[in-house]
C-alpha cells in the first residue's frame, strides 16, 4: 500500500474515532438531559450505531497494510504498494 493510501486510511480511522466520541457524547446527553422512555430508546439506538462503528473501527485497525499486493491495490484504486508485496 503506497503512502497516499496509508495516509487516507489513517484519516478515515481518525475521523471514525471522532464520530464515535461525538456519538457517545450525544448518547450521554440524551440519557442525562431528557427523561422518559423515548429518551432511553433514543440513547439505545445511538448506542447500537456506535457498536457498529466500533466494529468497523476494529476491522480498519486490523488491516495489515504490508499484505496488500500491487494487483489488489491496482484493482481497488491504489497505484502501487510500498514494497511491491
Amino acid at each position: 500500500m503506497d503512502a497516499s493510501a496509508q495516509r487516507e486510511l489513517y484519516e478515515i480511522k481518525t475521523e471514525l474515532r471522532y464520530i464515535i466520541t461525538e456519538m457517545r457524547s450525544i448518547s450521554s446527553g440524551v440519557r442525562n438531559d431528557f427523561s422518559g422512555i423515548a429518551s432511553e430508546r433514543c440513547a439505545e439506538t445511538i448506542n447500537n450505531v456506535i457498536e457498529q462503528y466500533v466494529y468497523v473501527q476494529n476491522r480498519l485497525n486490523n488491516i495489515d497494510t504490508s499484505a496488500v499486493t500491487d494487483e489488489y491495490a491496482a484493482t481497488h484504486g491504489s497505484t502501487s504498494t510500498a514494497g511491491g508485496r
